[in-house]
């Protein structure tokens, strides 16, 4: 196993921030020179100060421990703020209400569009439970979740984090492959491609896999709050 790289990109103009083209574009040509899985981070300059301020370890990491590979403006970066394991509890418990929740409740929509026959809106359900799923792990976790809807790059970063999300959605064969690329692709293609096409049977071996993910990120995220509660006496 090869661990991803994790490269942030800081921005001055904030409007590149929706640019995924770009970024997309960026990934593929990073991806031509090196060999490890990584991840293209995009955030602005306001965006990582406030965190560090906030003392969001994910960012005070990779100022503590980052290797700088291009500074454009020379602006410097905000001090490292700190936050008691009391503080870090609270907001833990905050993420897990809201995203848990919201995720659960995307779980409840997707099964009514698959009993509705609806099976492009139930993808596309079901591709927003699962990015929400990961997203509540990585804020109960590390208090950071990107600027992304790409499945793959969520399922990275939750792995760095805790290596049983690899074993969510198995890679082992081309058709596991090929059907976790169609969920993948959902949040677009599902609403807008009219050659978007999932069967009855892919979708429901998917809801499976995501309903493993419902359950890992409810422990670990259950773990994580009370190993807080704890330390924080």
């Amino acid at each position: 196993y090869m661990s991803d790289y994790d490269v942030l990109v800081i921005l001055n103009n904030e409007d590149l921030l929706e640019e995924y083209k770009i970024w997309t574009i960026a990934e593929q040509r990073i991806s031509q020179y090196i060999k490890q899985p990584f991840n293209l981070l995009v955030h602005t300059l306001e965006q990582v100060n406030e965190a560090l301020s906030q003392g969001h370890y994910f960012f005070t990491d990779i100022k503590r421990e980052g290797i700088l590979l291009l500074d454009a403006n020379g602006k410097e970066l905000a001090q490292a703020g700190h936050l008691t394991s009391a503080e870090l509890k609270v907001i833990a418990q905050k993420h897990y209400d809201q995203w848990f929740e919201s995720s659960t409740g995307f779980m409840t929509a997707y099964k009514a569009a698959l009993s509705n026959g609806d099976l492009k809106i139930a993808a596309f359900l079901l591709h927003q439970a699962t990015e929400r799923f990961y997203a509540c792990f990585l804020l109960v976790k590390i208090n950071y979740k990107p600027n992304t809807h790409n499945l793959a790059r969520l399922n990275s970063l939750a792995m760095l984090q805790n290596r049983s999300f690899g074993e969510i959605f198995p890679r082992d064969s081309k058709v596991h492959r090929r059907r976790f690329q169609l969920l993948k692709n959902a949040y677009i293609d599902a609403r807008y491609s009219e050659h978007f096409e999932i069967t009855r049977e892919e979708i429901e071996w998917l809801a499976e896999r995501v309903m493993c993910l419902q359950q890992l990120t409810e422990s670990l995220c259950k773990e994580r709050i009370k190993y807080l509660s704890m330390a924080s006496g």
